[in-house]
């Protein structure tokens, strides 16, 4: 997939337009709002029109070919318009309440990894509450087919998930909840379980008693199986567990 997309925002008859990478400005989207995050993601040193004509010059036509197709907004424009001819300031607007120009084949690369957060954020953090036991990701992908629903490959997505799974839970039963594991494990795998466990749960209270360790760990229920085999793993089976 090209990295390079138009940002383009439109007021007073005139278009506003900067090239940016794609890949960056999904996580910019995602919060990352700083202006060094703005100034890393912005491929073009200006704010333009008809910015698809300046693209032709990277492939090699000689500039002639682009008079009267494209213009550079001077400092009058800019003020005129956004009150300031600050380039991040500017940038910020144009991404914000203007339109990225995706391609379809960036949109649909796009659109799949999003669907691929929201469906892993679902398998590891749901259960059915009839076994207690993870949907496969494969279930939750083939439901979310089934409701044809639309993903938005800017917005979070733990925030489209709050329309989501209303509508997923009428045709999979879920339920989004915590589990509280209580473990105990010989002192000499303690670094490595306590790592683990931080990858994937919150250690609320632990304590140390002769050779053991002991500690009381929540994480999302659909996270608890692999935990748990993660840990036997890790400390040869020498591990005592409680799911509360």
């Amino acid at each position: 997939m090209s990295k390079e997309v138009i940002a383009r925002f439109a007021k007073s008859g005139k278009t506003f337009e900067i090239i940016v990478d794609s890949e960056k400005i999904e996580s910019y989207k995602q919060g990352n709002l700083s202006d060094e995050a703005v100034r890393e993601m912005i491929i073009t040193d200006g704010i333009f029109s008809n910015i698809r004509n300046l693209k032709r010059v990277d492939e090699g036509l000689p500039m002639k070919n682009l008079e009267g197709k494209i213009e550079k907004h001077d400092d009058t424009t800019l003020t005129s318009i956004f009150g300031t001819t600050d380039f991040i300031t500017i940038a910020k607007k144009i991404i914000d309440a203007g339109e990225i120009q995706l391609t379809v084949g960036q949109r649909k690369e796009m659109t799949e990894r999003k669907k691929r957060q929201i469906i892993s954020f679902i398998a590891f953090r749901a259960v059915d509450p009839r076994t207690g036991k993870p949907h496969p990701p494969q279930r939750v992908e083939f439901a979310l087919e089934q409701l044809k629903l639309k993903i938005d490959p800017f917005i979070p997505s733990e925030q489209q998930l709050k329309d989501i799974l209303p509508k997923l839970k009428a045709i999979l039963p879920l339920s989004i909840e915590e589990k509280t594991i209580e473990l105990s494990i010989p002192v000499e795998y303690a670094g490595k379980v306590r790592y683990l466990i931080e990858k994937k749960g919150k250690i609320i209270k632990e304590t140390w008693a002769g050779a053991n360790w002991f500690g009381f760990v929540t994480l999302p229920a659909g996270m608890v199986p692999t935990l748990l085999d993660e840990l036997l793993g890790a400390t040869h089976g020498n591990i005592k567990s409680n799911v509360e």
